[in-house]
């Protein structure tokens, strides 16, 4: 299989051979509150995460006032500026900061304050106008695919493709939470193989499982939401979030299974000490005289094999001769023995 492009995103390389880049999306599990924010910021960055990411929101951008959730957007949203702040604190943390504009405009703002890649949600894929204006900045675009079939899928990459936009496919299931039955991770290796980019994973699970088991797939970044309390009252992002203490069990489940992904099999020299005891050699069953010829009836197969004959090799002590008295339960050697 032909192996997909790699991308940069804040001087880290996402992509096959590389860590899997692991994104803490806060959305508006702030509540629309910037001390929250900030503090989500300050306790996010000691669990290993890569980046954190957030929403702009401008709703009379975004979405018609008579809906019913403009209200709750606005309430929830932080403007550009607290947005612009937050960048500067994550990256004063080391962390990448990445951010969904929900409308051109807020792309612009995002331009303005020179984030290093864009984040397109599931619910905007399809919207290609805003794609291309996205895609015509010139920076790393990573694309949500929820609610989406391969035909609008190949419409968003091209798009990017339009404009010669490095980008990254995230397959994505648009519930909250998905029934596991849902998730079909296998189709990380699908899009891999049909667009030959870097493939992530955006997991709305409230767990830990699936995005751990994503690794072996292939995924090159996993994004899941994050929340200080998952039963806080707001946005129902909360419920699908994942707490703090869970962060850090996610990431080091990455990282270890990331280790455990080799495919070269043999005998490690760690195992060579276990073969000698957990491998099974010929051993005597009975006493046995010098001169005597051994019966099937004799010998048998026990641990350990220390420096003994291997029990493959039984059959081949059967009708030999022993060289030796050899007593009952013991290890049998080839020098013990005399064959034709």
């Amino acid at each position: 299989m032909e192996a997909a492009a790699s991308i940069k995103i804040c001087n880290k390389d996402i992509g096959e051979g590389f860590p899997v880049f692991i994104v803490a999306e806060v959305a508006n599990a702030h509540n629309g509150d910037f001390e929250t924010a900030k503090r989500m910021i300050e306790i996010i960055k000691d669990t290993g995460v890569d980046a954190v990411k957030f929403q702009l929101h401008i709703p009379e951008e975004e979405m018609i006032r008579r809906h019913p959730k403009f209200e709750s957007m606005q309430k929830r949203s932080l403007s550009a500026g607290e947005i612009s702040e937050l960048k500067k604190i994550a990256e004063g943390f080391g962390l990448c900061f990445l951010c969904t504009p929900f409308s051109p405009r807020a792309a612009d703002e995002l331009e303005a304050m020179g984030v290093v890649a864009f984040k397109v949600g599931s619910g905007e894929m399809t919207n290609l106008p805003l794609l291309e204006h996205i895609a015509k900045k010139g920076k790393p675009v990573i694309i949500s695919t929820g609610m989406s079939n391969f035909d609008e899928i190949e419409e968003a990459v091209q798009a990017m493709k339009k404009f010669s936009a490095p980008y990254i496919v995230l397959h994505t299931v648009s519930l909250y939470p998905p029934r596991y039955e849902a998730l079909n991770l296998a189709m990380i290796k699908v899009l891999r193989e049909r667009f030959k980019v870097p493939i992530g994973l955006s997991d709305h699970t409230p767990e830990i499982f699936s995005a751990i088991a994503s690794v072996p797939y292939g995924v090159n970044l996993i994004e899941k939401h994050y929340t200080l309390d998952r039963n806080q009252s707001g946005t129902g992002d909360h419920k699908i979030s994942l707490e703090p203490q869970e962060w850090k069990i996610l990431v080091d489940g990455i990282r270890k299974i990331e280790k455990a992904c080799g495919s070269e099999k043999r005998i490690l020299d760690e195992e060579k000490e276990v073969i000698s005891w957990a491998r099974h050699g010929v051993v005597a069953l009975e006493d046995i005289s010098a001169g005597e010829t051994i019966l099937a009836s004799s010998v048998g197969a026990k641990r350990p094999l220390a420096d003994g004959i291997p029990a493959k090799e039984l059959p081949k002590v059967v009708g030999s001769k022993a060289a030796r008295d050899i007593k009952k339960d013991e290890l049998i050697k080839w020098e013990d023995l005399n064959i034709k």
